[in-house]
């Protein structure tokens, strides 16, 4: 740092200037007299020392690490009305991602310095390790925080954009649910005799999550309350994820049926957790139909699936399989897709067709019939007649 103080052109009543050096930067300033510059000089060098001149050390760049936890912060704060916007476990989610994936190979670098062949380069490095959904979600976070940082006019491109069309041939497409990767009806047969038989504590459990298609978390938020056994339907409006009860996937309630099966096998389980209530000193039972001791139940019931899986000899499908495979047997029995969509709680019908459209049962062609104009001359309007023409020519054969 310097502070010099000289005339650029000597001679009594020319002015007398600041000269000023730090941090490589240089500036002049004309002050007046001797005694003022003086002055100047001795001011400028306190406020150098706090950094107040305003040519003070260049700031450094923010990094991507720098502005991810800027968007988590944004995210965070969020609220519509005075609910916040995303759940707590979305946000988990996309911390989850960051720190497993993301801040590992960009944290320390400069924001402005990411291009797009270092994002291709990091997205084919996962390609095979994660499942193109998972590398398409840590694609689509990244590229928010990239977004943050245009709105901010510290970039001024993105340069997630256009990475995924070139990396994956169906990006944007919903994965069809192919025969192969569902249980057959046989297998779900098998399952829930193997799972009564063996392991008869988690039967109620598993028989309603095959005969209603219910998401997990959906299934450990279920309370007494929601079941109406008379109306033989459940109420969906909560979900249990990481210690919390949230809202549904979609944010929205829904009520599906039940089967005569199911509200057997739910009838006894209300029995034995009333029995033990009793036992128990507790009187009336209620709160969670399906409620166990354990931090991480997530985990502890696909610790049991898998458990039922290899005892019954089945082969591994993921437990959303369940929820799969009732979709998909509605829809090959030729149940109607809008029930199937209502039922398993889809947002739009579309998913239910696009997810599961493989299952769809067809009538065949038959059905371009109904396009033909029904005239009243064409014959198959009058079958007697046919009938009748078969007849004569017939009988005129064996005449002749």
């Amino acid at each position: 740092m310097g502070v010099r103080v000289r005339q650029k052109v000597k001679g009594k009543g020319n002015p007398w200037w600041v000269f000023v050096s730090h941090n490589g930067q240089r500036m002049s300033r004309s002050v007046g007299t001797k005694k003022a510059a003086l002055s100047a000089a001795k001011e400028i060098e306190q406020h150098l020392g706090l950094g107040k001149f305003g040519i003070e050390k260049p700031k450094a760049k923010p990094t991507f690490g720098e502005y991810a936890q800027k968007w988590l912060d944004f995210v965070a704060s969020q609220t519509r009305g005075s609910e916040p916007v995303y759940k707590k476990s979305t946000l988990e989610e996309h911390k989850c991602i960051l720190r497993v994936h993301a801040l590992p190979a960009f944290d320390e670098h400069e924001i402005q310095s990411v291009s797009k062949g270092d994002i291709r380069d990091f997205m084919v490095s996962k390609i095979g390790k994660l499942s193109t959904g998972r590398v398409i979600t840590i694609k689509g976070v990244m590229s928010n925080i990239f977004n943050l940082a245009i709105e901010d006019e510290v970039i001024d491109i993105n340069p997630t954009i256009g990475i995924s069309k070139r990396l994956f041939s169906k990006n944007g497409k919903r994965k069809t649910i192919e025969k192969t990767e569902v249980f057959t009806e046989d297998e779900i047969d098998l399952f829930l005799n193997t799972c009564e038989k063996h392991f008869r504590e988690f039967y109620p459990f598993f028989i309603t999550a095959i005969r209603t298609g219910m998401r997990l978390g959906e299934l450990l938020a279920l309370e007494w309350g929601d079941i109406d056994f008379n109306s033989k339907y459940i109420w969906i409006g909560r979900s249990y994820r990481r210690g919390r009860i949230t809202k549904t996937k979609t944010n929205q309630a829904r009520q599906t049926d039940m089967s005569d099966q199911l509200v057997i096998a739910l009838r006894d389980h209300l029995r034995v957790c009333k029995e033990n209530a009793l036992k128990q000193g507790r009187g009336e039972v209620s709160g969670l139909v399906f409620n166990w001791d354990q931090v991480y139940k997530g985990k502890f019931i696909r610790r049991q699936y898998r458990r039922i899986l290899k005892k019954a000899g089945l082969r591994y499908v993921k437990f959303h399989g369940l929820r799969h495979a009732f979709c998909a047997h509605l829809l090959s029995k030729g149940i109607s897709p809008y029930y199937v969509s209502k039922q398993a709680g889809h947002s739009s019908i579309n998913i239910t067709c696009d997810i599961y459209g493989t299952w769809i049962r067809g009538d065949d062609n038959r059905h371009v019939n109904a396009l033909d104009s029904q005239h009243q001359n064409d014959p198959y309007m009058h079958p007697e007649g046919i009938q009748n023409k078969q007849l004569t020519d017939i009988v005129g054969k064996s005449m002749g």
